[in-house]
């Protein structure tokens, strides 16, 4: 069979590298392609859900949430494959795309797609273990934007709560950067000054960011 699944796939598992199990969202109008890509995917460690068109995608995604990797026909009924690219993209819970070309594809698709947003670009007549290193380093980059994502979340919840102390002097620089270092020790802090000098609010965030 010419399908990117008909080949058995001895390769890594999938997700032996991520921190959680990657979830895939195969879009294809053929029933037999949807149902060999589960296969080898879930076989492979992957989660699995499936949609025969552009509709049907944007259905499950809103139901299913986010999913870590989109398996795109660039062939599609109703709504065009260029068109649910963008908007996956747009949408923000598609990790990582890649778009399946037809054997009689031409080279405009696939440049088209990459400029939507696609990750790449395989062959639908090649076998899974052909295109296994693709979806790796799709799940693999997925999941650092996670983390990336994670981290940055990370770094605003840290600093927010230093927003709220208004100042660009030297002292209050000083103070600012005091108080980060002594957030996380289990020590007693002694904050002195004058009244009206902002000693209540700089306890409050140092207790804040301890707890």
């Amino acid at each position: 069979a010419n399908s990117p699944s008909a080949a058995t796939s001895a390769a890594t598992p999938l997700g032996q590298d991520l921190p959680s199990k990657p979830s895939v969202l195969v879009i294809d109008p053929d029933a037999h392609i949807r149902k060999l890509l589960q296969f080898h995917l879930t076989r492979s460690g992957c989660t699995v859900v499936h949609a025969a068109s552009g509709d049907d995608a944007l259905k499950v995604l809103r139901e299913q949430g986010r999913v870590d990797l989109a398996l795109l026909d660039l062939r599609l009924p109703g709504m065009p494959a260029k068109e649910l690219l963008r908007e996956m993209v747009q949408g923000g819970k598609v990790g990582n795309i890649i778009a399946m070309a037809p054997p009689n594809g031409n080279l405009a698709d696939a440049i088209a797609a990459m400029r939507e947003g696609a990750f790449d670009v395989v062959n639908k007549t090649a076998s899974f273990d052909q295109v296994h290193t693709s979806i790796r380093n799709a799940l693999q980059q997925s999941g650092l934007k996670q983390e990336v994502q994670h981290l940055r979340q990370q770094l605003e919840e840290i600093e927010r709560p230093f927003a709220e102390v208004i100042g660009r002097s030297e002292a209050i620089a000083q103070v600012l950067k005091l108080a980060r270092k002594v957030r996380d020790s289990d020590i007693t802090v002694l904050i002195t000054g004058e009244s009206g000098t902002g000693k209540e609010l700089i306890a409050k965030r140092i207790h804040y960011m301890s707890k």
